[in-house]
């Protein structure tokens, strides 16, 4: 499995397409079916239209998280309908804006056109939105209609695996860092960063396959050239927060990568990280994970775990630990050059793949 053969293969189709975009969607009768899950402020339906899903925020959002979520819409809907091969990763908007309930009706607000009403005889079925909010009230919030995804996010598929004792194989860790270091490496190339890369933001396609989309634009940030470090309105820590926030309240140009780094440590050690591998940030803002503490650790796991993966599996994930993980988790807060970028993660990731295809064909 050459993915980047693929990826090139895709990326001159992707150019060769005009990328038109039904925006009159939203003249179609929709109506919410199953809710397929929640995370964080959104909900996301099945709709009755095969083809697309309903993405909602339903907790109440003040002025400016509204406005980072129509900014972030804006963003991904322009990245998921480019005609690069960043569209191919990018979960495809068909059309956002914001929407109201008043008196059980669900006014939608277009970014272009003015509100206009999508409930008559109907048509929405407003029990799932209520039962999520436990309230009647209005709700001002913003709502994206936007391709099916069927194969959920990457945290119910790390929670599935340690709930069943289950293990990612090698070639799916493999597939899924490629395909987001790609997007990011994209990202780059157009000066844009995430900024807020976690597995609740990344879903898949189908179910039990592993081609995935990134969601969640709201916090991305677009640099100057030769920038290094921007302010971000995140304020949360969780075990992805890379430590240069926690240092500097500010993200560097290569905090996406810290972030997947953590992401596909868990997916190898499929369980809560000991508190031992967190270190008290030096102002004082709180604990983030220490990168070269948990390079090491992970090393010990992959040796000493002998149910997990077989000697050529665990030949080659300590591979990815030592050569790649290791420069992924660099802490950039004193030195800015330290973590890679997504180019040198990508190149060399193809190089150990490569060799790990080669052996197993043997």
């Amino acid at each position: 499995m050459f993915f980047l053969k693929q990826y090139h293969r895709n990326k001159k189709k992707v150019k060769k397409g005009k990328g038109k975009i039904n925006r009159n969607i939203l003249k179609i009768k929709l109506k919410l079916q199953d809710l397929i899950q929640i995370g964080g402020f959104n909900a996301y339906f099945k709709s009755n239209i095969q083809e697309y899903g309903i993405r909602i925020n339903y907790k109440p959002l003040t002025f400016n998280q509204i406005d980072d979520e129509l900014k972030g819409l804006n963003l991904q809907f322009k990245m998921s309908n480019s005609n690069n091969i960043l569209s191919a990763f990018i979960a495809k908007i068909i059309e956002y804006g914001t929407y109201k309930i008043l008196d059980q009706h669900i006014y939608f607000n277009e970014i272009i056109n003015k509100c206009h009403q999508l409930s008559e005889s109907n048509n929405w079925n407003f029990t799932e939105i209520n039962v999520i909010n436990n309230s009647t009230r209005n709700i001002d919030g913003v709502y994206a209609i936007m391709e099916h995804l069927d194969g959920g996010d990457l945290y119910s598929r790390i929670e599935d695996m340690i709930e069943y004792k289950l293990k990612f194989k090698l070639s799916d860790i493999f597939y899924i860092l490629k395909q987001l270091l790609i997007i990011i490496d994209e990202m780059e190339k157009m000066n844009y960063f995430h900024l807020d890369i976690k597995p609740e933001n990344i879903l898949f396609i189908y179910k039990n396959k592993y081609d995935l989309k990134l969601i969640d634009f709201s916090f991305s940030k677009k640099f100057e050239k030769n920038q290094n470090w921007a302010s971000s309105p995140i304020n949360q820590r969780t075990i992805y927060t890379p430590p240069e926030f926690l240092s500097k309240k500010l993200y560097h140009k290569n905090s996406d990568i810290w972030c997947i780094g953590i992401i596909i440590s868990v997916m190898i050690y499929l369980n809560k990280l000991p508190d031992e591998l967190f270190k008290f940030n030096v102002n004082g803002y709180g604990y983030h994970i220490d990168g070269a503490k948990l390079n090491d650790f992970l090393h010990e796991i992959i040796l000493t775990n002998d149910k997990c993966y077989d000697l050529l599996d665990k030949k080659y994930l300590l591979k990815l630990n030592q050569n790649i993980l290791k420069n992924m988790l660099k802490d950039v807060t004193f030195q800015k050059n330290a973590r890679w970028d997504a180019t040198s993660c990508l190149n060399n990731l193809i190089k150990v793949e490569k060799m790990y295809l080669k052996e197993t064909k043997i």
